[in-house]
């Protein structure tokens, strides 16, 4: 009998007897029985801005194992199948493992499912349903009634891919793929570290794979923790990247500056918010003839993230100044101008199937955004304090003019922001909200000074708002190694100093990040002593190891130490 049990249990035979001397000890499993499959519709017609709405379910009688000993239980050997094929006899069907007795598909899933069945859009065709129930390959399988339902699919254009940001909104930026074969490139004005995700246009969403190391390998899965988003190294500026989804990996190039030669001869500035280099000058020519190149830094599956990897790209443009060509060879371009005097000559990459070099009327420089945002009025209630321009928050993320600093606030009027160490600047004060958040307006009222303490404020000027949080707790996180551990820091005498000790006895491939009040909202890196909020993790030697160092951290003056 034992032997018996252990068949059953560990080979699953589909009609599973095994026999003792007597005939009453054979056991047999029960038959598979006919199910029935049920639509919510006979007629679908689907339409891309439903993408996420279900628009079709089935459900059907479900199936279930037992032997004729109630003595044996008989494991989840059972699979389900779903069949769906342009042909009732299910030909060159598409399967999908269920789990329940119910699919339900979305817009996109069934766009898209009708794509790989070759279905031409805006037509009505009839696709083939039916679930199929097996044991074993050794078993025939049983199957559902078929059902018919007419679908009338959307074109999908999978020459564009779609760049969403780390909550998966869109960017309003697109990689092209010249030959619809899922091989995306385009241009990119990213900051240091910033990141991105890719979808198709048949609603397949592209990160890096989830694991250390793998910043360059692509991943589909959307199991937890499997996909990660993808980042840019740690350099603000111009990167050309390539997503290949075929071989699953992707690669980019740095682009730091781009030369001009020809007519006109200098060095190019790139306008990043506007995606764009651009070059000013003067002529009275109706016409230019100019080459543009540069050198470039690829960072690709060899190199990840390591700026001592990467490997120097020679880089340039050709063809025609309404459709530009981008690789390694740069040659002569003609580009019309249409007056004369001062002119920008613009490189424009933001189309990511046709790059253009054209000239507009006067100086167009970009935008520059200043690295500090001074505060005022938040010390005003310590022994001899006063408003003033002693201290300020620092840029951070120049996209949304972002800027945050650590204060020791002690007020009695509140303070304001100033975009120049000026009383007569651009004075930002509150529209509405109170101590710790609220939006911003021009010559507002002044924000509200919370209890006296160590706080750290954030500011966006693109967003007018601002945030403050009690600083209560600051730990080290990543050392050694081991993100399981955490490493808490005791506030100093000094306002806004924090000390650890701890051994380090193990490489720090990654690097280790300081961590406010558990948040990973609010974190800090730094290197060579300065600390950046959301930066770069701070790295230390490798020669350390098998020391036991005294970690310093000084909020309020942006630095750290490691004796």
């Amino acid at each position: 009998m034992k032997t018996i049990s252990k068949y059953i249990m560990v080979l699953f035979a589909i009609i599973a007897f095994a026999s003792c001397e007597k005939d009453g000890d054979k056991l047999y499993l029960s038959p598979l029985e006919d199910t029935d499959l049920i639509a919510t519709s006979q007629n679908v017609r689907l339409s891309s801005d439903q993408a996420k709405q279900v628009v079709l379910s089935f459900a059907w009688t479900g199936q279930s194992l037992t032997v004729n000993d109630p003595n044996y239980s008989v494991p989840n050997i059972l699979t389900t199948t779903m069949l769906v094929s342009t042909s009732e006899d299910l030909t060159n069907a598409i399967e999908s493992h269920e789990t329940s007795n119910s699919k339900a598909y979305t817009t996109q899933e069934l766009n898209t499912l009708t794509k790989n069945l070759g279905l031409d859009p805006d037509v009505a065709t009839p696709l083939y349903f039916c679930v199929k129930y097996a044991v074993s390959q050794n078993t025939a399988p049983v199957y559902s009634n078929v059902v018919e339902v007419n679908i009338t699919p959307y074109f999908i254009d999978m020459r564009y891919a779609n760049l969403l940001d780390a909550n998966q909104e869109d960017m309003n930026r697109t990689f092209f793929s010249e030959n619809e074969d899922g091989i995306y490139k385009g241009f990119m004005g990213a900051a240091a570290w910033s990141n991105y995700y890719l979808k198709e246009g048949d609603g397949t969403l592209w990160g890096n794979v989830g694991e250390g190391g793998k910043e360059f390998f692509l991943s589909s899965d959307d199991t937890d923790g499997a996909r990660w988003n993808m980042w840019y190294p740690g350099m603000t500026g111009c990167y050309y990247s390539t997503v290949n989804t075929g071989k699953q990996v992707w690669s980019t190039i740095y682009i730091p500056t781009l030369t001009i030669s020809g007519d006109l001869e200098g060095e190019m500035t790139y306008d990043r918010p506007n995606n764009r280099w651009i070059y000013i000058f003067s002529t009275d020519k109706s016409g230019l003839n100019v080459t543009i190149k540069g050198t470039g830094k690829e960072y690709n599956t060899l190199t990840a993230c390591d700026d001592e990897l990467a490997e120097d790209k020679n880089v340039g443009f050709s063809g025609d100044s309404q459709n530009l060509e981008f690789g390694e060879n740069a040659l002569e371009i003609y580009v019309q101008v249409t007056e004369s005097g001062e002119q920008t000559l613009v490189l424009d990459l933001n189309s990511a199937d046709a790059f253009k070099l054209y000239t507009e009327s006067g100086a167009t420089a970009p935008e520059e955004v200043s690295w500090a945002l001074w505060i005022s009025g938040q010390d005003d209630g310590f022994e001899g304090g006063s408003w003033n321009f002693d201290s300020y928050l620092r840029l951070y993320n120049e996209d949304s003019k972002a800027y945050s600093g650590v204060f020791n606030i002690n007020s009695q009027w509140g303070y304001k922001f100033y975009t120049e160490p000026d009383w007569g600047a651009n004075i930002l004060g509150k529209d509405e909200g109170n101590s710790e958040s609220g939006s911003l307006k021009e010559w507002g009222d002044n924000i509200d000074a919370p209890e006296p303490g160590i706080y750290m404020v954030n500011a966006s000027l693109s967003a007018m708002n601002y945030q403050t949080y009690k600083i209560e707790e600051v730990t080290v996180e990543g050392l050694n190694d081991n993100w399981g551990i955490s490493y808490p820091m005791t506030e100093t005498e000094t306002p806004g100093v924090y000390t650890m000790t701890a051994e380090i006895n193990n490489g720090c491939g990654w690097g280790f990040q300081f961590l406010i009040n558990w948040n990973w909202d609010l974190v800090y890196g730094g290197s060579d002593g300065t600390l950046y909020f959301k930066g770069d993790n701070v790295k230390y030697d490798d020669s350390m190891i098998g020391g036991t160092y005294t970690f310093t951290l000084d909020l309020i003056n942006g630095t750290y130490s490691i004796q």
